[in-house]
């Protein structure tokens, strides 16, 4: 008498793709010729990426904070703080195709907020192309809106939010790259938010 040992090997890959919408109804893949065959739903968990923002600035992060498993449990990175302020949780910011804001006009007015050794500046412009130094509590757009290394552009059609750096990376005007931010004579800015006129939310790229 011989005995015969079949080995066979259990695959995950579903045998109807989730994309399809018609399958063949023979031996493969329902596995028989007649009668009934028993199917299955075979599910993964979406892979969501997470940007993290302190006001409007983007944050640097630990790998575990960038992304997560839709069934499994979140890692925020260390809360924020802000001078005169109490951190009170993370709000979801909706997002939006950047490349959808108009750029055939120009800003009217301009915020943004700098550092040196004496602590804060802050800039404002009224599209004269002349920028002032004036106090940070002159306008509720510094005291409420932006933090140090923060800017805003008011347009027709919405309010432009971001950030800025200094690198020694330099670069070419008005083209996107990838500096090392820290120190140097080179000034980066990257846009953040914009809340489109008449909204109260600002969303993110």
């Amino acid at each position: 008498m011989s005995t015969i040992f079949i080995v066979s090997g259990a695959f995950a890959d579903p045998d109807i793709t989730s994309t399809a919408s018609t399958a063949d109804c023979k031996y493969a893949p329902l596995e028989t010729y007649s009668g009934t065959s028993n199917l299955q739903a075979d599910w993964t968990a979406n892979e969501i990426g997470l940007r993290w923002y302190n006001n409007n600035t983007l944050m640097e992060v630990e790998s575990s904070s960038s992304g997560c498993t839709y069934d499994e449990a979140l890692t925020p990175p260390t809360a924020p703080s802000r001078t005169g302020y109490t951190f009170k949780g993370w709000h979801v910011r909706p997002t939006m195709n950047f490349s959808e804001i108009p750029t055939n006009v120009n800003g009217t007015n301009r915020w943004a907020i700098g550092w040196t050794n004496n602590g804060n500046y802050c800039w404002y412009d009224t599209n004269t192309g002349n920028a002032q130094n004036v106090a940070c509590n002159s306008d509720a757009t510094f005291s409420k809106e932006l933090q140090t290394h923060e800017w805003k552009v008011k347009y027709s059609h919405g309010d432009l939010y971001g950030m800025s750096g200094c690198s020694a990376t330099s670069g070419t005007y008005a083209v996107a790259g990838n500096p090392t931010i820290g120190s140097g004579q080179y000034c980066w800015c990257k846009a953040t938010g914009y809340k489109a006129t008449g909204s109260s939310e600002v969303s993110g790229p």
